[in-house]
């Protein structure tokens, strides 16, 4: 067997194993995230800072889920700590809120979705990667049926990896799908008891995917959290009701 492919045949084993996978023990309640060294107290008149995700700029919640501090959070002056943390766990409920897809409160469950996405996008990945090279049958079908379109042989090759274009495409979705299991994770566990990284970068990758669907440019610095919720809501419905369904 090629090595490409017993590569792939490790990932999608990988891929079901973690579908199987359930916890022996029960996590600890997620604990505060790390925030700033206390300042001194300054009067309310002294500062301002973003208490809702109606105001927040998209940028800065992205800035705080990767780096893990509130200072994004300050609009001017120099607000005292308290007053930071209790306007981020107002953003984190409203964010929590927004957010139309499937919402867990454990951190366990959060942890474990992150990991089943992460390991269906190095599968998906993996698959097209070698078809790319060299049509197999057995890759094909198991892409569609992990509900993508089924890729099949065809002489001309331009029309074949227009196919793969398609399918990775498609797959796009996942990147949407990883990044909000993070944010979803690093909201319940702060202090992140498992490896879970996605830099400031993989954020800016997914507006550029849900740019292309809206069909005009989304800045991170322009949109609030709550307008990129809104467009979240929408690109989920819309990959949801477009999904094909797999043979059988």
């Amino acid at each position: 067997m090629p090595r490409k492919k017993r590569y792939l045949n490790w990932l999608l084993k990988g891929q079901k194993k973690q579908d199987k996978t359930s916890p022996s023990t029960t996590m600890a309640e997620a604990s505060p995230a790390s925030y700033p060294q206390a300042s001194p107290q300054a009067t309310p008149s002294a500062y301002s800072l973003h208490h809702s995700i109606r105001t927040l700029p998209y940028d800065c919640f992205v800035q705080i889920i990767t780096g893990e501090e509130l200072k994004p959070l300050i609009i001017s002056g120099n607000p005292p700590v308290d007053e930071l943390v209790s306007a981020w766990d107002n953003i984190s409920d409203e964010y929590s809120n927004a957010i139309k897809s499937g919402k867990s409160k454990n951190v366990f469950a959060a942890y474990k979705k992150y990991i089943r996405i992460d390991s269906k996008m190095k599968m998906i990945d993996a698959a097209l990667m070698y078809l790319t090279e060299l049509y197999d049958e057995e890759i094909a079908v198991i892409l569609h049926e992990n509900g993508y379109k089924l890729i099949t042989p065809e002489p001309d090759r331009e029309k074949y990896l227009k196919q793969i274009k398609f399918v990775r495409t498609q797959a796009g979705s996942l990147v949407v799908m990883l990044n909000q299991a993070v944010a979803a994770y690093k909201l319940l566990s702060p202090d992140n008891e498992h490896k879970v990284e996605r830099d400031y970068q993989s954020f800016i990758d997914e507006l550029a995917i849900l740019s292309k669907h809206q069909g005009y440019a989304l800045r991170a610095k322009e949109i609030t959290v709550l307008e990129y919720c809104a467009v979240i809501n929408a690109y989920m419905l819309y990959v949801e009701a477009n999904k094909p369904k797999a043979n059988g």
